[in-house]
C-alpha cells in the first residue's frame, strides 16, 4: 500500500507541479522524484536498466555531448535531473507497480480520475464558470496570463487554448487525449452507454482545449479501439454493430467537419495559422549548419522557435547520435505495439491495447509538438512501463489461445 500511495503522489507532483517552486528552488516534482527513486532502490535492491531505456541512454549521452560541444554545458544538470531522471523513475516505478503489485488498473484509474478533474476545470474555463476556473488557484497550479485576461472580461473561451490544470494548454491537449483513450479501458467487459461517459467527456473537453492534433488523434484511435472491442465483445450481433459503426462514423465526421470548419474556433483556421512551416524550415537550416552536434539551447538563443516535431527535436537536443537513437527506439516501440495489437488475442489483455494505443497517440502528437520521449516526459514513460509490464502476460495468453 505504501508503494501505491507514494507512486500516486509522485505522478500528481510530476504532472501537475513541475513549476511550483518551494524554498531553495525545489519543486514538488523534484522532491517526489527523489523519494520515489529511493523507494524503487529499496524495492529492487539495485538500479534498474533494460534494453528500452538503454537505447534512450544513448540519446541522453548525445544530449550531453551536444550541450558541451555547443558551449551550453551549464544546462546539462538541469535537464538530467529535472527531465530525464523523472522519466527514468517514472518508468522504473511503473514497472515495479505493475509487476510486483499488479498495478496496471490502478495507474489507468488514477489517470482517468485526475483527467476527469482536469476535464471539469477545462469545461469550466470554456464557459468561464468562476467556481471551476478558480480550482487551479486553490491547488497552487499556475495558469497563463493570456487566459486569465480573457476570463476577467467575462468572455467564453472559443478560439482560445485552455490550460485546464496544466501549466500550458498544449500539454493539456496531450493529457486529455491520453485520458480519453485510457477511458476506453472501461469497455473491457463490453460496451454500454455508462461506460462511455468518461470517454465522451474527454472528447468534449479535448475539443474545448482547441488543440487540433490531439483531438483528431483521439477520435481516430477511439474508433479503432471501439471497432476492435465490438469484434471481441459484441456477441452474435458484433458484425451488425461493426457495420453500423462504419456507416455512422463517416456521417458524424461529415457533420463534425462542417461544424469545426465553419465556426470561429481554432479548428476553422487550418494548419496554416500554426507557423510550423517556418519553424520546420528554420530548424532544418539550423541542423544543416550543426549536423553532428545539434544544440537545443543554441537554436533557441539564435531566436528560433522550438522544433515542434519529435525527430527534429531529437536531432537538435542530441545531435546526429541522439537522432538515430530516438528513431531506433520509436520504431522498435511502434513495431512491438502494432504487431501485438493486430493479433485478435490482444483483447484478452485489455490494459496492453489501451495503454499501447495511448502511447501511440501521445507519440503521434509529439510529431506536431515538443513534449515527448525526447524531453523525458513522465506520461510517455509511464504508458511504456505499463506496455512492457503487460507484454509477458499477453504472450502467455497468446500462447494458450493458439
Amino acid at each position: 500500500m505504501r508503494f501505491k500511495i507514494l507512486y500516486i503522489l509522485f505522478l500528481i507532483a510530476a504532472i501537475f507541479y513541475p513549476n511550483l517552486h518551494l524554498p531553495l528552488g525545489v519543486t514538488p516534482r523534484n522532491i517526489m522524484t527523489v523519494v520515489m527513486l529511493v523507494v524503487c532502490i529499496v524495492e529492487d535492491k539495485k538500479l534498474f536498466f533494460d534494453k528500452w531505456f538503454g537505447i534512450f541512454i544513448i540519446f541522453v549521452f548525445g544530449y550531453v555531448m551536444s550541450a558541451n560541444m555547443t558551449g551550453y554545458e551549464t544546462t546539462v544538470l538541469r535537464y538530467l535531473i529535472g527531465f530525464y531522471l523523472v522519466g527514468y523513475v517514472g518508468y522504473w516505478s511503473t514497472i515495479i507497480l505493475c509487476k510486483k503489485y499488479n498495478g496496471s488498473e490502478l495507474i489507468i484509474n488514477t489517470f482517468i480520475i485526475l483527467g476527469l478533474l482536469d476535464v471539469v476545470v477545462t469545461i469550466g474555463q470554456y464557459y468561464n464558470i468562476s467556481l471551476l476556473t478558480n480550482i487551479p488557484q486553490y491547488l497552487n497550479i499556475g495558469v497563463g496570463d493570456e487566459f486569465l485576461e480573457v476570463m476577467e472580461e467575462g468572455e467564453e473561451a472559443l478560439g482560445l487554448n485552455l490550460p485546464g490544470l496544466m501549466a500550458h494548454p498544449v500539454y493539456n491537449g496531450y493529457f486529455i487525449g491520453v485520458v480519453g483513450i485510457l477511458s476506453l479501458y472501461y469497455l473491457k467487459d463490453g460496451i454500454s452507454f455508462i461506460r462511455l461517459v468518461p470517454w465522451g467527456l474527454s472528447v468534449i473537453s479535448s475539443f474545448m482545449v482547441q488543440q487540433r492534433g490531439p483531438f483528431y488523434i483521439l477520435l481516430i484511435i477511439s474508433f479503432y479501439v471501439i471497432f476492435k472491442t465490438i469484434g471481441r465483445k459484441g456477441g452474435k450481433y458484433k458484425v451488425f454493430w461493426q457495420l453500423l459503426l462504419i456507416v455512422v462514423v463517416p456521417i458524424i465526421i461529415s457533420l463534425l467537419a462542417s461544424f469545426l470548419l465553419g465556426g470561429s474556433s481554432r479548428f476553422s483556421k487550418g494548419m496554416d495559422s500554426t507557423g510550423r512551416e517556418n519553424i520546420y524550415r528554420n530548424t532544418l537550416s539550423f541542423i544543416e549548419n550543426n549536423f553532428i552536434w545539434g544544440g537545443y539551447t543554441k537554436l533557441r538563443r539564435e531566436g528560433n522557435g522550438a522544433p515542434h516535431n519529435l525527430f527534429l527535436n531529437a536531432w537538435v537536443y542530441g545531435g546526429f547520435l541522439g537522432f538515430l537513437a530516438i528513431v531506433w527506439l520509436t520504431l522498435k516501440q511502434f513495431i512491438m505495439i502494432i504487431r501485438l495489437v493486430l493479433k485478435s488475442s490482444v483483447m484478452l489483455n485489455y490494459a496492453f491495447i489501451i495503454c499501447g494505443m495511448a502511447f501511440i497517440g501521445f507519440t503521434l502528437n509529439s510529431l506536431l509538438h515538443n513534449s515527448g520521449i525526447v524531453t523525458g516526459d513522465i506520461i510517455i514513460w509511464t504508458l511504456w512501463g505499463i506496455c512492457v509490464s503487460n507484454v509477458s502476460g499477453f504472450r502467455k495468453v497468446n500462447t494458450l489461445s493458439t
